[in-house]
């Protein structure tokens, strides 16, 4: 990452995406966030960045629709736009001032056409009060309210010529909106970038992430796995979740071979 007095700049796969300096009034400001993240030229979770870009060759010539759900500071997003030109990007995003930065970003790379969903993906609509550990957001009577919807409510129409790309880091909260939309998902041969967490998270939803992913696999979707956080990390093709995958990881869901998406 280069720093610069109002931006900086993280070059990767021959693209060039900018976040800007701006102070925020949350707590863990995203200046900090980036130096922690991809200071002195790494990659935050380089095993996701490089399914990205392998995606981004397999759809050359492709429209692609890229949704980022968890997208905090809107990392993904940028890197997604830089990858996918012309592509529909959407970006989920809860909390307002986070949400706020992502829409700088956005206007930073030029990504004019994107878009920043500022709502909590849940089982429901309407809303709801979570608490915040971090970046983990849980059920709360005496947490901060937010607007809820469910998967099925962000999705754009459905359109046969384009390819959807979700990416989902939601620390675990993804067990409550995922099951529901997963139909429709499979429906639409929609490609899953799905960050798995540790037990204890998924715990509190009487979920695994084995089940999570049972739907898919039970359509004859293709499931690779990797620790995403270690560059060159060996990546298993898996016809089943074990229990050395349940932990925070990274499964790859691809439609089977033949659909149109892949």
């Amino acid at each position: 990452m280069e720093r610069f007095v109002f931006h900086d700049e993280l070059r990767f796969a021959g693209k060039v995406v900018t976040f800007p300096q701006v102070h925020t009034g949350r707590k863990l400001q995203p200046t900090a966030w980036f130096e922690e993240t991809i200071g002195d030229g790494r990659l935050h979770e380089p095993r996701m960045v490089d399914w990205l870009v392998w995606l981004s060759g397999e759809l050359a010539g492709r429209k692609v629709r890229f949704y980022d759900i968890g997208a905090l500071f809107g990392y993904f997003t940028a890197i997604a736009g830089a990858l996918f030109a012309g592509a529909e990007i959407v970006a989920i995003e809860p909390e307002a001032e986070a949400a706020d930065f992502i829409r700088k970003t956005l206007k930073a790379n030029k990504l004019d056409g994107a878009q920043v969903q500022e709502v909590m993906l849940d089982n429901t609509r309407g809303s709801h009060r979570f608490a915040q550990a971090g970046h983990r957001f849980t059920r709360s009577e005496t947490g901060t309210e937010f607007r809820t919807c469910t998967l099925d409510d962000i999705l754009l129409p459905e359109r046969k010529d384009t390819a959807e790309i979700l990416k989902i880091d939601t620390e675990g909260h993804q067990a409550a909106f995922l099951p529901g939309a997963s139909g429709s998902l499979i429906r639409r041969q929609a490609v899953l970038l799905l960050e798995f967490d540790r037990p204890d998270k998924l715990a509190r939803y009487h979920t695994t992430n084995a089940d999570l992913v049972e739907p898919f696999l039970a359509q004859g979707y293709r499931l690779y796995w990797c620790d995403h956080r270690i560059p060159g990390a060996p990546i298993e093709r898996l016809d089943r979740i074990g229990p050395q995958h349940e932990c925070n990881s990274m499964a790859v869901l691809l439609p089977p071979p033949g659909d149109q998406a892949l």
